[in-house]
């Protein structure tokens, strides 16, 4: 089974919210990317792709360059980062930590999309890493395989 091709350039964004479940629970109060949705909407437009449950959600952003990915991103951790959340248990701080991957240009290349979702997977690990309230776009030189 070989991995998909992605065509045209193109920005992943993984955003990991941190932490906006209670651990003395052990589960998830709130979904992050029902409560953020609406703001990526905004940020974005209806056109692009999301989708995610739980702590972690993906945004596809076709014909987006990695510089403008990033821009997104940043934009979205500055909305996000550090809002309080309102649940039936209490209220908590979000923690974002955003992956960026994507091409350089908006050129009508073809790029393997799993390598691409591994690359912003390990960038987000990456923003964990640095203090879970980052953004960090994966660079083949700044982040380890």
């Amino acid at each position: 089974m070989g991995s998909d091709l992605f065509c045209g350039g193109g920005g992943f964004v993984l955003i990991n919210c941190y932490p906006v479940y209670c651990s003395r629970f052990g589960k998830y109060l709130v979904d992050c990317f029902e409560c953020f949705a609406p703001i990526c909407v905004g940020i974005v437009g209806p056109k692009q792709r999301a989708s995610g449950a739980g702590d972690e959600f993906l945004m596809i952003l076709p014909d987006t360059g990695l510089k403008d990915a990033e821009m997104v991103a940043r934009r979205l951790h500055n909305l996000i980062g550090g809002k309080l959340l309102k649940v039936e248990k209490g209220e908590f701080q979000v923690r974002t930590c955003i992956g960026v991957a994507g091409t350089e240009s908006n050129d009508e290349d073809v790029y393997d999309l799993d390598r691409l979702l591994d690359m912003a997977g390990k960038a987000m690990y990456k923003a964990k890493e640095a203090g879970r309230f980052e953004v960090v776009v994966y660079r083949e030189d700044e982040v380890e395989e």
